[in-house]
């Protein structure tokens, strides 16, 4: 979700579900920072990130954003 209101995240996804994946640092700000940095302490891949089968539709994940 590379839209800066992130609506596609904060629509698709449960509040306490997005707050764990940036709790545990699987967004899309996250990947990024890991790519410009690349000795960031954090190694995530892009498969950590998806949000698999949102609202339960299966094929459709989302890659969710950041608010910050």
């Amino acid at each position: 979700d590379l839209d800066t209101q992130i609506s596609a995240t904060l629509s698709l996804m449960a509040p306490t579900e997005f707050a764990n994946y940036r709790k545990r640092k699987r967004t899309l700000k996250h990947l990024v920072s890991q790519a410009i940095q690349p000795n960031s302490h954090s190694k995530i891949t892009i498969a950590d990130a998806i949000y698999s089968s949102v609202c339960k539709i299966e094929n459709l994940d989302l890659l969710p954003g950041d608010i910050e």
